[in-house]
């Protein structure tokens, strides 16, 4: 498995996540019902609050209704960026890092087309970026854009 507890995410059990989002510990929360390696699966993606480092600069994954729900948490100061990465590319870094599978990439492609037309969702981002270079590159881009911005990076 390529992800790494406490580096990439920190993973819950179905029944650990969904009492957390429950119990209001998670800001925000995403379902997304798939198909991987052959097998149905249900994905649950989430920020929790303890996760969050006042002194520090937060960057999470987040899809447009994530967007907002940082944008509404009163306690948070949040700059939105979408990073715009072509289906080619990225297909190749799911393939490069070895997680590539043809139905959950159609899913997501499919999924991010639905969100992506609806101009209301656009309303929460404060910039775009292009992500087709190498990630490298992005951060700097990114942070570069942060700093105009005036964000203390």
């Amino acid at each position: 498995h390529y992800e790494k507890e406490g580096v990439d995410y920190n993973f819950r059990t179905d029944e650990d996540f969904l009492n957390k989002a429950h119990n209001r510990e998670i800001l925000e929360f995403r379902k997304y019902d798939t198909e991987y390696k052959g097998e149905k699966a249900v994905w649950y993606y989430g920020t929790e609050f303890d996760q969050l480092v006042s002194d520090k600069i937060n960057v999470a994954v987040v899809d447009f209704d994530g967007v907002k729900a940082f944008k509404s948490y009163k306690d948070l100061d949040v700059t939105a960026v979408f990073i715009h990465v072509e289906d080619e590319v990225r297909k190749a870094r799911c393939i490069k890092r070895g997680d590539y599978d043809e139905v959950e990439f159609t899913r997501r492609l499919k999924d991010d087309r639905e969100k992506y037309v609806d101009p209301v969702n656009w309303d929460s981002i404060d910039f775009c970026m292009d992500g087709n270079w190498e990630p490298g590159y992005v951060l700097n881009e990114f942070i570069e854009k942060l700093k105009e911005r005036g964000v203390n990076v």
